[in-house]
């Protein structure tokens, strides 16, 4: 009798904490968390990138997926430990790109903000935003890229790239630089063609480096040196360094996230969009698969730290909505 409990003391615990396999009924072999999946992660997904919510995802060892908004609205995240801030354009935003908060399970408007309609928000460790505001009272509009302080409550025009322009994705980098693509102003029949990426340094000093797409996609860059950027046209990830424009090319995948410390980049198929793999940033040209969703798409990731408290607390008790997970 003792060595029945203790065995099934070992299968629950098995069961409860790591996750099981069962083989022809009779044993339950733990199935290992993926390395250097470390941290909270939050997800812009849905069945189009025009339909997408916000989830968190975590690997229990599988991967869980817990949706956290339902308005089909959301349109870009950027995050911080403590705060997290989105695109929204449901039917309280006005049905424009808008520039809010969320926080458990709330979208909230950012106190210093004079005007909230923008887009691609991207996230400063310190939790200064940048974001794209498109100025429509201007002929013809404009674009500005901004930045707001939430702890000083202001905002300041970082870049304007002036008429016959507009910007792309932007992205904090190592040593407070930002990075954004810049392009020419589509027009009927003209998409916008790249025509370089500025990088900005704190001191407001600029400088255009050459860009490796020629069309307007992701821009990753946070804390690691390279900058890994989507190439939609030709489904790949292509690595920027941009001190030294070296480049590497990771063939079938689309950036999301680095990891908090840039060794690691998160990336989603570029087929369906639906596999999660791994990059080492010593091994670009490698994609290890840790995860699928079986009904959503990715098209963006904040990955913040383990203790990060964004978003509000991890979900607890309720059952995932999507994912590969037990």
């Amino acid at each position: 009798m003792r060595r029945q409990r203790l065995g099934l003391v070992l299968v629950v615990t098995a069961v409860a904490v790591a996750g099981c396999s069962k083989s022809k009924g009779e044993l339950l072999v733990a199935k290992p968390t993926p390395a250097g999946v470390e941290g909270r992660m939050f997800f812009l997904a849905g069945e189009s990138g025009a339909t997408s919510d916000l989830y968190e995802g975590i690997f229990a060892p599988g991967l869980l997926l817990y949706r956290l908004t339902t308005t089909q609205r959301i349109g870009g995240i950027g995050g911080c430990k403590t705060n997290l801030t989105v695109t929204n354009a449901d039917r309280s935003a006005g049905f424009t790109d808008t520039i809010q908060g969320f926080a458990a399970g709330t979208l909230s408007a950012l106190p210093g903000l004079s005007d909230p309609k923008g887009s691609g928000p991207a996230t400063a460790q310190d939790c200064r935003v940048v974001f794209d505001h498109f100025d429509r009272s201007t002929e013809p509009p404009t674009d500005h890229l901004m930045v707001l302080d939430p702890g000083a409550r202001a905002e300041r025009e970082l870049y304007a790239p002036g008429p016959g322009k507009v910007l792309g994705i932007a992205d904090w980098g190592p040593d407070g630089r930002v990075a954004v693509f810049e392009g020419t102003d589509p027009t009927e029949g003209h998409p916008t063609v790249v025509t370089g990426i500025v990088i900005i340094r704190p001191d407001g000093s600029k400088r255009v480096i050459p860009s490796p797409v020629s069309g307007l996609g992701t821009l990753q860059w946070s804390a690691s040196k390279w900058i890994a950027i989507g190439d939609e046209a030709n489904k790949k990830t292509v690595f920027l360094d941009p001190d030294t424009g070296a480049r590497d090319e990771l063939p079938g995948w689309f950036p999301l996230a680095w990891s908090p410390d840039g060794q690691r980049l998160m990336v989603t198929d570029s087929g369906e969009r639906k596999a999660l793999a791994l990059v080492d940033a010593t091994n670009r040209t490698t994609a290890r698969v840790i995860g699928h969703a079986k009904k959503v798409s990715f098209f963006d990731l904040v990955w913040l730290p383990f203790d990060a408290t964004a978003g509000g607390p991890p979900p607890v008790g309720r059952r995932s909505d999507d994912g590969d997970g037990p």
